[in-house]
């Protein structure tokens, strides 16, 4: 006997979540160091735990044991120093509290968890396995990194005083080590999800041509993580993401917004970089082409999540940060109030995530403007200062070191009215999120047929460079199955920003 069940009703998606989430603003410097310290910063909050407390002496923490507790193959840490004589002075004491903290790691494993020291002398074998390691020499002579393997996989710390930049902080050291054993003992890489309208993984030019190449930060997420491409039209979230970091996701679809509305209630983690007007998006050409290749098009220059920032509270203003407090000096006798250079009075130096910031470059940045909905907490991460104005989007340049762009600029300074208040650039969001969708999953938007030539992409026929006739979304496609049982609430977190 056989019971035919009905189909879900996707009409009751999951309404509420407990979280946490950070929102910053712009894709300056920020970008590189901004998107793994916060990818870091989620797994260190799912999986280790660390809890660091003031004033330890070689104590660790509750992560650090748990990890240790995993570790059931023999694990080598190789620390490859310099005599003290050629350390530079203030990074002496440093030797000594890392050989305190290694010495506490043996200790705890002390079946699995080896640990070496090679004081390293200029053409020695030491120099030679230093070399091995790939622990090169700062500064010319001075040697202070730290390897650690594990069967075939080794992880590398070239240099440790740079886990604590830019000022000394212990609580780095054991971050970066425990980091390390985990990615050796760990068979399989967290993964990754990229949503992203920019060509952050390089261009492959047609007929044979050289295409770009791929962002730094990009190669720098997938040397720590398994990256998974996510469409800005998906329908659902892979349950194997663990963070999901949306790049300028500009054109994402309500269905995809919906997606990361339940993916977030779930217990997923998102990090978004939004941006009232990307600089790269304004001087993009074709629509995932290079700049020159074909005529129109272009990569909209406006991302927004305003369906999921309502939700929560917030809105992305269409308008630009003017901000005289931060205005970068481009010149004798120029500053550029539309692309501060914060310092560390904006930063949040008693948050994780921010308090290894120091002065950064923002690119035409915008701000937030809201207060957290029922049942979230606001912590303010980044600000402008008090002399700040906010303007329209035709105050932006695709070249801002063009004469007219210049010549812009001025005289928007010569009519400046400073508010007088600082303006959120980025902050956390804890507590309980509500679903921003509470009818449901949205209807797909109508397809749109192809532009100028028949073909698709608005390509002549035969010539197609966006995918395989077949695929999601393109004629041909099979229907996508209904989503099975939604969860009613969990626990995620969001990161979002804007540039």
């Amino acid at each position: 006997m056989s019971t035919t069940l009905p189909p879900p009703d996707l009409s009751k998606p999951p309404r509420t979540a407990h979280g946490h989430g950070w929102l910053l603003t712009s894709l300056g410097a920020l970008l590189v160091a901004g998107i793994l310290i916060a990818v870091n910063w989620f797994f260190s909050l799912t999986s280790s735990n660390f809890d660091f407390t003031d004033n330890r002496v070689h104590t660790l923490s509750e992560g650090t044991r748990n990890i240790l507790k995993r570790v059931d193959t023999d694990v080598t840490i190789k620390l490859f120093v310099s005599p003290m004589d050629d350390m530079q002075p203030q990074f002496r004491p440093v030797v000594q509290q890392v050989e305190g903290w290694l010495e506490r790691y043996h200790e705890l494993s002390p079946n699995f968890v080896k640990v070496q020291k090679f004081e390293v002398q200029p053409a020695s074998d030491e120099e030679q396995a230093a070399a091995a390691a790939g622990i090169e020499p700062q500064g010319g002579r001075m040697y202070f990194g730290i390897s650690v393997t594990c069967l075939d996989k080794t992880a590398t710390i070239p240099f440790v005083p740079a886990l604590m930049a830019p000022f000394i902080d212990q609580d780095r050291i054991e971050f970066g080590l425990s980091g390390a054993i985990t990615e050796v003992i760990t068979s399989k890489k967290k993964v990754v999800g990229l949503m992203t309208a920019l060509p952050i993984t390089g261009n492959a030019m047609p007929f044979g041509g050289r295409g770009a190449p791929a962002w730094a930060f990009y190669e720098g997420l997938k040397s720590q993580y398994e990256v998974k491409t996510v469409e800005l039209g998906t329908t659902k979230i892979d349950d194997d993401i663990s963070v999901l970091v949306m790049l300028h996701p500009a054109g994402i679809t309500d269905e995809a917004q919906w997606a990361v509305d339940q993916y977030l209630l779930k217990g997923g983690h998102v990090i978004a970089f939004l941006d009232p007007y990307s600089l790269i998006a304004s001087q993009s050409g074709q629509q995932g082409m290079p700049p020159g290749m074909g005529g129109g098009g272009g990569i909209p220059v406006t991302s927004n999540l305003a369906k999921l920032l309502g939700a929560w509270g917030y809105t992305l203003e269409d308008k630009l940060v003017a901000d005289l407090g931060y205005a970068t000096a481009l010149g004798p006798n120029y500053t550029n109030p539309l692309l501060p250079t914060l310092s560390t009075d904006a930063v949040n130096k008693t948050s994780d995530i921010t308090k290894q910031l120091s002065d950064f470059w923002l690119v035409y940045p915008g701000a937030f403007s809201g207060s957290p909905a029922s049942g979230l907490t606001e912590n303010i991460l980044l600000t402008t200062s008090p002399k700040v104005q906010m303007v329209d989007l035709t105050n932006a340049s695709p070249n801002p070191g063009s004469q007219q762009a210049m010549m812009q600029v001025e005289r928007l300074k010569q009519n400046f009215i400073p508010e007088g208040k600082k303006r959120i650039l980025a902050f956390q969001l804890s507590g309980k999120f509500k679903t921003a969708f509470p009818n449901g999953k949205p209807d797909a938007p109508p397809p749109t047929p192809p532009q100028g030539g028949g073909g698709m992409n608005g390509l002549p026929p035969g010539l197609n460079f966006g995918g395989p006739q077949g695929e999601a979304g393109q004629p041909g496609a099979p229907a996508e199955p209904a989503a099975a049982t939604l969860r009613r609430s969990g626990r995620g977190s969001v990161g979002l920003t804007v540039g």
